[in-house]
């Protein structure tokens, strides 16, 4: 997924500022689950969710105002009801940032669900 970087994204220095790189990642994972339409819908009718366990990022170079980022996604499933994302942003061939998402699936009440079935297909 491709992500410009705007005024409203940086500190005062045009670098991009911390938060950020997590919405960039959210966006990247909320666009991948919208391609999956059907899936997508029926999630919101049961009101089941994704929801992060825990997170790792390493900022590794900054991003500035104007550049073009490529958020690059890969999804492990490690148990029924859990689910690694390891999500960079590169510019150019640069890693910028990199990031280990562990996610849980839960149903209404909150509660761990087993991960839908389709999500075994994307995993690589």
């Amino acid at each position: 997924m491709k992500i410009t970087v705007y005024y409203e994204d940086t500190d005062a220095q045009g670098v991009v500022y911390h938060a950020n790189y997590l919405k960039y990642f959210e966006r990247a994972r909320s666009s991948w689950l919208m391609q999956q339409k059907e899936h997508w819908e029926a999630m919101c009718q049961k009101k089941e969710a994704f929801v992060i366990k825990s997170l790792k990022v390493d900022f590794l170079s900054p991003a500035r105002l104007g550049d073009v980022l490529e958020v690059k996604s890969t999804l492990k499933v490690i148990r029924p009801t859990l689910a690694i994302w390891h999500q960079s942003i590169y510019k150019d061939e640069q890693c910028l940032c990199q990031g280990e998402l562990e996610m849980a699936y839960i149903n209404q009440a909150g509660k761990p669900k087993p991960l839908p079935h389709y999500i075994e297909a994307f995993c690589t």
